[in-house]
């Protein structure tokens, strides 16, 4: 079996029960080539007669119930609870007695219990209680309260649903869940902000100078510019005695004088960068110029790290 003993349908797990005795392997052959099954199921005793149930059986169906009950995330006091205001509920009464023989069609039940339809082979009743899988069937008398506890905490919506599903069952109960969660002023407050789309990384190069990032930083009370290689993580530092387009294109042409003119050029969108001039000054060298998102520091995270490291380096020099 895939799924753990207490997460099958009750009416599963019974059989697993008596199964329990048996070293099984199951093997598929065709209904036509199992000849003495066939003859068997059809060639019964002429006088037969039903025997009565063993006491063995009587065993394994209360251990089945017991089972089932020990499982349950619910407390014996709830459960006894649970148990009286299921017997007084109709609908919970007419579904008691569906359970026993389901129709072919949904048409054939009783509208109260239609909501029920979907999930009919895993409801069964053990010991007198109604369940879905190892689910309690919560009569509507006791929603609201069970709503209450379930919210209790305010874990917002998914943790909310998980946790109501490991012990309870209702119809529609997930849409209440998360209507009484996005109605509720604490949960909305205390949310969890929109979730950041993950940061799509640059492609690397496959040989040096051919991509390359580059950042002003202030540091001791002077500026610098920075340049990076992609590929082989090679820098240059450079002190600007003014941070304009002009100073840093200055530095920038004897950098690609000594190593080479690269394809492409990573920065982020300062005005030195963003000027007319710097603008100019790439079109005319046919480099490709790659700006960052706008006051996004986080999407230029090669080059930060750079400036992060040569700061530690002068610190401890």
């Amino acid at each position: 079996m895939k799924e753990p003993f207490n997460k099958c349908p009750a009416r599963v797990q019974r059989f697993l029960l008596r199964l329990e005795p048996y070293d099984l392997q199951v093997s598929y052959k065709k209904g036509k080539e199992q000849v003495l099954s066939d003859t068997l199921s059809r060639a019964t005793e002429q006088n037969s007669s039903m025997k009565p149930e063993i006491p063995q059986q009587e065993i394994q169906i209360q251990a089945f119930v017991d089972c089932v009950v020990k499982t349950l995330h619910v407390t014996p006091q709830k459960i006894t609870e649970i148990k009286h205001r299921q017997e007084n509920d109709e609908t919970l009464q007419k579904l008691r007695a569906q359970i026993k023989a389901w129709p072919q069609t949904i048409r054939q039940v009783p509208k109260e219990i239609q909501p029920y339809w979907t999930v009919r082979e895993d409801i069964t009743e053990c010991d007198g209680i109604l369940l879905k899988g190892d689910q309690v069937i919560i009569p509507e008398a006791m929603q609201h309260e069970m709503l209450q506890l379930i919210h209790q905490g305010h874990l917002g919506v998914e943790l909310s649903q998980n946790r109501a599903k490991t012990a309870v069952f209702w119809p529609g109960m997930m849409r209440q869940i998360e209507k009484r969660v996005n109605s509720c002023h604490v949960c909305q407050r205390h949310r969890n902000a929109q979730h950041k789309e993950p940061l799509q990384p640059h492609d690397i190069p496959n040989e040096t100078w051919i991509k390359l990032a580059t950042d002003l930083f202030h540091f001791d009370g002077k500026d610098f510019l920075l340049v990076c290689d992609y590929f082989s993580k090679f820098f240059e530092v450079c002190k600007l005695d003014l941070t304009t387009s002009e100073s840093g294109i200055k530095h920038l042409k004897n950098i690609f004088a000594r190593h080479g003119t690269p394809i492409s050029l990573v920065s982020g969108n300062g005005s030195q960068y963003a000027s007319r001039t710097f603008q100019n000054f790439l079109k005319t060298w046919d480099i490709e110029h790659i700006r960052t998102s706008p006051a996004f520091s986080r999407s230029n995270g090669f080059i930060e790290r750079n400036v992060q490291t040569i700061k530690k380096i002068v610190q401890e020099s």
